[in-house]
């Protein structure tokens, strides 16, 4: 009977177990009620065939593979045998149905070109794509009559791999990079090594344009490389007439470290005169012909600044702190790039580089996340709606426990790129444009960063509340602009996921649903660009055999329905009360953003080409709607800008005038819609200005640099100068701690010898009394033991190396 009981029990725990598993987060009778309903559908043996389908591609082993979607339902991959360096074999599959099923295209493929008797794609770079024409695709390909050589093949479709082309550059092509220019879809830029190729016919004929090339962009108006002569002698130059035979390169600037070209800015980084070791950046915003120095903080060897985000007209830029302590300051820039403000102070990022957490919100406009790392070596999660003017911890999320022990506040913690990197059981960020005010993260709800496995949280928002929507990590996917998120568990023990986990509201109500029973590797859950799609696909091989093969699961079966009108809502833009002024509700940058996006209960598709429909209202002035002016500063949680005493008020130069700005340490944000309201005082104290050939180009001249840096050089040597005098004091302390220890040490040793040798002498004139002798003796012996102890250990604190400071 015992037994019995014993077994019953057994099976009790199982099933809650199992049904605590599948059960999702959110009990209420609403989503009860639609668990029973999709598990009705899904019972149907017809409706599992068309939701799931599997697709194994046979007597495919080739360890590697590559991916990329080329538009309308069509997915290319490449499968990859190496030896060595070079490709041994390859062959190229296409599917036309989300990758339900695939059609080997190798044959057709070398078809474009007679001499070709293998296609041997290379594994670095051998499947690259026009991102604004994913129907254009290129095969950079070792020639097999040539391995190992100096040149290569390019195999390439314009039309999602119906058709194909054959192209012998007469370079390396295989280990080349292709960059596509943004509006003429024919004009192909190839760097090898460090030579330069050009090709204006789509990548049939190419032409060596430049040497020494050690990094290039192409954009709408320009292409620019900058020459790799030695370190730094690096010109920067660009060339706008792309015709046949013209080769005429314009010098944009010459001796520069770098430059980062993107959204409309051009920085370079350059030497501080006579100061080989330190630079500086400079920017232009019309593109090249002038720069400015900006008046940020010059790096050193021992400090680097890096370019996180340049969109929406202004660009973050992170200043480490120097001395490799993994934080620095983050600044905003004007809409010009030219004057920043400290936007947030202790902002985390790895020393020599690394995974930085700073995140982009693609699903809400002026949103980011980022790390702020304390000085007790707590690390925090923080967030920003207005493009870093205000930085805040993440609200906890409600009905959540806190798993703090120090009695800390609570907060959402974001395990993101760092935690990843540092082997957190977590997940990358997740949001999509069209998925409006929906992030997904993976965190913990605590007082500071965990590394522990995270849960995924969701926001609907936009970042201003949470819910808790999975235990455990996961990968998930959007699709469907939003419509439906797909997850899968990331085991702990590395064992392949069996059960697919899917949401049709925004990740409130989960269902589950074993797609297979087999054990295999998993690779990876992907879904086309733009998350626009209704299918998601799950990647994997069988270990043993490695066959390559993937699980398509297609909510277009379980969504059968089209959206209308009356499936959206009118959404006011974060749904928030302003933290500032609690009539100021829902503005963002300015304005009230009413986006019409779907309702949390519809059970539709949207259409491939769905985008939000946007209507802007402009709001009245808060002090969110400005950053802090240069030279001051704004704590987390606060919206006060604070002056910074030791930062100098600038001054502009400007035509044959100086002026000295007088603000109240607010800055208006680029492109933010307000009007009314709060207004800072800004005034102008006008004084004749010096020729300067900058002030002729119409150039913002900061006349503080020079005495900021020499501020901050001061600052720098004294830090450093008291960085060094520390440890020597230290190491003085100890060596004098020691110098005495011996002589104290010395000085016992020499009284305790002569206290010996004069109990010797008793005992040697004690020795002709018998026992008293042996006694003597034996305390003598251990006397002696003790004495060469003594001696021993001083010889091993002699020889001690000290600590290094």
């Amino acid at each position: 009977m015992s037994l019995l009981k014993s077994i019953f029990g057994i099976l009790i725990i199982i099933f809650f177990v199992f049904t605590s598993c599948t059960k999702s987060i959110d009990s209420s009778p609403k989503c009860t009620e639609q668990q029973k309903n999709i598990k009705e559908k899904l019972s149907s043996a017809a409706v599992q065939s068309k939701f799931v389908s599997e697709f194994i591609f046979s007597n495919e082993t080739k360890p590697s593979l590559l991916m990329t979607w080329a538009g309308n339902q069509t997915l290319i991959i490449v499968t990859i045998r190496t030896q060595g360096v070079l490709t041994r074999d390859s062959s190229v599959y296409r599917s036309t149905n989300d990758g339900r099923t695939f059609v080997n295209i190798t044959a057709k493929i070398l078809e474009a070109g007679a001499t070709s008797s293998a296609l041997l794609v290379s594994q670095s770079l051998g499947l690259q794509r026009n991102p604004a024409q994913p129907a254009r695709i290129y095969l950079a390909c070792h020639d097999p009559a040539k391995l190992g050589g100096a040149t290569g093949l390019l195999y390439y479709t314009l039309d999602g791999g119906a058709t194909w082309h054959l192209s012998s550059p007469g370079f390396p092509v295989q280990s080349a990079q292709i960059l596509f220019h943004t509006d003429k879809p024919d004009w192909l830029l190839a760097q090898a090594g460090d030579k330069l190729y050009l090709s204006v016919n789509a990548g049939q004929d190419w032409r060596l344009i430049k040497k020494r090339v050690f990094k290039l962009r192409i954009s709408a108006a320009t292409g620019v490389a900058s020459s790799n002569h030695r370190l730094p002698g690096r010109q920067l130059a660009k060339l706008t007439d792309f015709t046949a035979g013209s080769n005429n390169w314009k010098t944009l600037a010459e001796k520069i470290y770098s430059y980062n070209n993107k959204d409309g800015f051009i920085f370079i980084s350059k030497s501080d005169e006579g100061k080989a070791e330190s630079r500086h950046l400079e920017v232009s915003t019309d593109c090249g012909k002038t720069f400015v120095r900006t008046q940020l903080p010059s790096a050193t060897p021992d400090r680097f600044f890096v370019i996180l985000d340049t969109s929406d007209g202004l660009a973050f830029v992170h200043i480490d702190a120097g001395n490799y302590l993994g934080y620095g300051t983050l600044y905003t820039s004007n809409s010009l790039g030219q004057v920043f403000s400290k936007s947030l102070e202790r902002n985390f990022y790895p020393p020599l580089g690394g995974s930085s957490d700073f995140y982009k919100v693609e699903s809400m406009r002026g949103a980011f996340l980022s790390t702020v790392l304390h000085s007790d070596a707590s690390m925090h999660s923080v967030i920003t709606h207005n493009r870093g003017a205000v930085w805040r911890h993440l609200s906890k999320p409600d009905g959540v426990t806190c798993t703090t022990t120090d009695g800390g506040p609570c907060y959402l913690q974001v395990a993101s790129y760092y935690s990843i990197s540092r082997s957190v059981p977590a997940d990358q960020p997740r949001s999509a444009p069209s998925a409006v005010g929906l992030l997904i993260v993976h965190g913990h709800t605590a007082a500071k960063l965990q590394s522990n496995p995270a849960d995924v949280y969701i926001s609907s928002d936009g970042g201003y509340s949470w819910y808790l929507a999975l235990k455990g990590p996961h990968r998930v996917q959007i699709g469907n602009n939003g419509n439906f998120l797909v997850a899968v568990e990331k085991s702990a023990n590395g064992s392949s996921p069996q059960v697919v986990k899917f949401s049709t509201d925004a990740g409130r109500c989960w269902h589950s649903h074993r797609f297979t029973t087999e054990d295999y590797v998993f690779t990876g859950l992907l879904t086309e660009p733009g998350n626009r799609a209704l299918t998601v696909a799950i990647w994997g091989y069988v270990s043993e055999l490695h066959h390559w093969r993937v699980f398509v699961v297609d909510l277009g079966v379980l969504l059968s329905r089209s959206c209308t009108d009356s499936d959206y809502e009118s959404w006011l833009s974060n749904g928030a009360v302003n933290y500032d002024n609690a009539n100021h509700q829902a503005c963002v940058l300015g304005a009230k953003e009413t986006i019409k996006r779907l309702k949390a209960d519809s059970m539709c598709a949207s259409t491939y080409s769905y985008k939000p429909q946007t209507s802007v209202t402009p709001c009245e002035c808060t002090k969110d709607d400005f950053e802090c002016e240069f030279g001051y500063t704004r704590p987390v949680n606060s919206l006060d800008c604070v002056r910074d005493p030791d930062v100098p008020t600038p001054r502009i130069c400007d035509a044959n005038t100086v002026k000295k700005i007088i603000t109240e340490g607010y800055r208006k944000l680029p492109r933010n819609r307000c009007q009314g309201g709060f207004q800072p005082n800004v005034t102008h104290q006008l004084s004749a200005a010096n020729e300067d050939p900058r002030a002729r180009d119409g150039r913002l001249l900061i006349q503080s640099i020079e005495q900021q840096q020499r501020q901050q050089a001061e600052l720098d040597k004294t830090r450093r100068t008291v960085g060094l005098m520390v440890p020597l004091a230290i190491t003085v302390a100890i060596l004098l701690a020691i110098v005495l220890s011996l002589v104290v040490l010395a000085r016992h040793r020499e009284r305790r010898r002569r206290r010996l040798a004069f109990h010797y002498s008793i005992v040697s004139r004690a020795g002709r009394r018998g026992d008293e002798a042996d006694g003597e003796d034996v305390e003598y012996q251990a006397a002696d033991d003790i004495l060469q102890g003594s001696g021993g250990g001083a010889a091993a604190d002699s020889t001690t190396p000290l600590p290094i400071f």
